[in-house]
């Protein structure tokens, strides 16, 4: 009797044991499918991810690919302009230069024309007065060419002898 209640103790040991290890292998297959599914839903959640991100790149990249189009093509029609308002600058530059040249012709032929009706028939005399006091000032400054090298001097006498051969040329125009 002893026996057979030691049995029955142990069978009823074992039927708990049996029970209780049905329990825990019924809990890991309930948690190992719960993590087969979290891992599923996990994997579909990164791949979401991953195609978001994918499709904002692609996004960015057409926006940066539009804006450098834009850059580019902005640049050009710039430089284009510029270019063309260069032109533009050097036309002006050249037509202002010789519009000043003619102006500029225009006065002194005017001057020119004034002055010799000014003087009428007294431009040699002025001229002789003007190449007189000129002279005066080459004398005067003679004593400084005495103390210049030789080079200086000849360039001198050179710048002398110019403007008197000037004042020759002028009086025999007039």
């Amino acid at each position: 009797m002893l026996e057979k209640k030691i049995n029955d103790q142990v069978a009823s040991l074992e039927n708990k044991f049996n029970t209780q290890v049905t329990s825990i292998e019924n809990r890991i297959t309930s948690l190992t499918e719960a993590i087969k599914e979290l891992s599923n839903e996990m994997s579909n959640r990164n791949q979401l991810i991953k195609e978001e991100v994918d499709t904002q790149e692609e996004i960015t990249r057409d926006m940066m690919q539009k804006f450098d189009e834009d850059y580019t093509k902005d640049k050009r029609a710039i430089a284009a302009e510029i270019e063309q308002l260069k032109q533009e600058q050097d036309v002006l530059k050249i037509s202002y230069t010789v519009n000043d040249k003619q102006l500029i012709e225009k006065i002194e032929a005017m001057i020119f024309s004034e002055v010799r009706n000014a003087c009428g028939d007294k431009e040699n005399e002025i001229l002789m007065k003007v190449w007189i006091n000129e002279l005066k000032d080459i004398l005067s400054d003679f004593e400084k060419f005495k103390k210049m090298h030789a080079k200086e001097f000849t360039v001198k006498i050179e710048e002398i002898s110019n403007t008197i051969d000037i004042f020759k040329q002028k009086l025999v125009k007039g």
